[in-house]
């Protein structure tokens, strides 16, 4: 007989699953030449970054295309909807 105090689900089969957990967007994509992303990308690699280096936290004139396109990406879902992808090499 199942003791409902210590197995609240029916049919109880051992333990009971873990409650779901939240996963991040796994979803990637590289900014792609002639996308609003890569045009967002390149101009604050070239221009913003310079102008404007307190909208990008953590970046410097040196830092990777995927690097910018992470931060435009938290900024802006729209305009770059998916962080970049991880390339195998780093």
């Amino acid at each position: 007989k199942k003791n409902k105090a210590t197995c609240p689900y029916s049919p109880c089969q051992g333990t009971p699953a873990p409650a779901p957990v939240s996963v991040p967007d796994l979803e990637c994509e590289d900014a792609k030449p002639g996308s609003a992303c890569y045009t967002k990308v390149a101009w604050a690699m070239s221009d913003g970054i310079y102008k404007h280096p307190n909208w990008y936290p953590g970046l410097t004139p040196n830092s990777t295309v995927k690097d910018f396109q992470r931060v435009i990406h938290k900024l802006d879902k729209v305009t770059c909807p998916d962080n970049p992808c991880v390339s195998s090499s780093t």
